[in-house]
């Protein structure tokens, strides 16, 4: 029996094309649909090693500084004392080891009225990396605000005295390849933008002025800005959405999915609750 000819595979096609189309076309269709399944998609790439949770070991336990700073912070909070804060701030991460700065910025508009101006004062600290390059950096931030209102802005006394307590862990730590910058930003908004602004070294403009940083670090890779009103939460509210609909990287986002489901905290995204 010899071979099949030329012709013979191309009249043989033809004869079977319409059936084979449609047999391929339903198996890929089927396939698609079946990908929904958790079991046969390896869900989102991570592209960006740097942030892999799997990269390094956990070793934050210091549970016992991270309750004390909180109950030191918690009577400054109580005595609504922003001045003290910010020094206190300045004390504890000096002492770790981390270089503090402070950055001030002045906004005025109309949209203001009454108010003629808003003066603050940025507080920030950075801590460098081993490896010496301070290339890039991540970017964690914290509102330095001492209001304290159940329904409008809870107490972010847990918050400060977590990121000082977890500075301290990453300070003794030697493989980080990337600067971590710690800012406590005052007036929100308009001191984060104060702060990238001079960070990025942009003129001052009409509304909104500021001095000039005098320390640096390399290109932000990422920011997070944490927000916690107790040491520990249930559920954690990602909120990824920044000014005009800017989008954060998903595999930032990832991340804090996973280590949330690590350690048993339910991950809500836009105050949206999964439903089963």
């Amino acid at each position: 029996m010899g071979l099949p000819t030329k012709q013979g595979v191309q009249k043989t096609l033809s004869q079977w094309s319409t059936s084979l189309g449609l047999l391929l076309y339903s198996a890929g269709l089927i396939w698609f649909c079946l990908l929904s399944q958790d079991e046969l998609n390896y869900e989102t790439y991570m592209s960006e090693n740097a942030l892999l949770v799997g990269q390094v070991v956990e070793k934050f336990s210091d549970s016992a500084a991270t309750a004390a700073y909180d109950g030191q912070l918690s009577s400054i909070y109580a005595k609504g004392d922003t001045s003290t804060l910010r020094q206190w701030l300045r004390s504890e991460l000096t002492d770790i080891g981390l270089e503090v700065y402070e950055q001030n910025f002045s906004f005025t508009h109309h949209i203001l009225h009454p108010v003629e101006e808003v003066v603050g004062n940025n507080l920030y600290a950075i801590m460098r990396s081993p490896s010496g390059g301070r290339a890039e950096a991540i970017l964690l931030t914290v509102p330095l605000s001492t209001e304290c209102s159940a329904a409008v802005s809870p107490c972010l006394s847990p918050t400060v005295g977590l990121l000082v307590s977890l500075m301290k862990v990453l300070r003794q730590q030697v493989y980080w390849a990337k600067d971590i910058v710690l800012l406590f930003v005052d007036s929100d908004y308009i001191g984060l933008l104060a702060w990238l602004e001079a960070y990025h070294g942009a003129d001052t403009s009409k509304y909104l002025s500021w001095s000039e940083i005098q320390g640096r670090s390399g290109n932000i890779q990422a920011g997070l800005n944490l927000e916690f009103s107790h040491l520990d939460p249930s559920s954690v509210d990602i909120l990824p959405e920044g000014t005009n609909g800017f989008l954060a990287n998903l595999d930032l986002v990832n991340a804090v999915v996973r280590l949330a489901n690590k350690h048993s905290i339910e991950p809500i995204v836009n105050n949206q609750v999964k439903t089963t």
